[in-house]
């Protein structure tokens, strides 16, 4: 099976937030899995979510790797802790209208200086 490289992996979850709910529990805090199924970024990138300790940062759930569905193996543990903040920063999204959020401007900013992606020029 192919591993994703880190620029896949954002795109991936930029495309999926399009198109899903954020995994977020009714007070607006990330859960890496809600009561609806919602998934955070770091959550919906594991192959049981519903193992993961809330309310522990990506650092805090042991070793990531036996966590991660294998096309997902192979990242820094501050990877995934970039790509959770980017996940949980409620200004870094805006509501669109097929249900799902876009990434916002102060988003695409992050994303660019954080992880050398231009959302406005990469192959979605």
């Amino acid at each position: 099976m192919k591993k994703l490289t880190q620029k896949e992996i954002v795109l991936e979850t930029v495309e999926y937030y399009r198109t899903h709910k954020r995994g977020l529990d009714t007070g607006g805090e990330c859960s890496y899995l809600t009561a609806e199924g919602d998934m955070c970024a770091f959550g919906r990138c594991v192959t049981d979510p519903s193992m993961l300790k809330e309310g522990y940062g990506v650092l805090g759930q042991g070793n990531i790797e036996e966590l991660l569905k294998p096309k997902y193996q192979g990242h820094s543990t501050g990877f995934w802790g970039r790509l959770q903040e980017f996940h949980d920063t409620w200004r870094f999204w805006t509501a669109n209208e097929i249900g799902g959020q876009d990434v916002s401007a102060e988003g695409k900013q992050f994303i660019h200086e954080t992880f050398k992606i231009d959302l406005d020029k990469s192959n979605k």
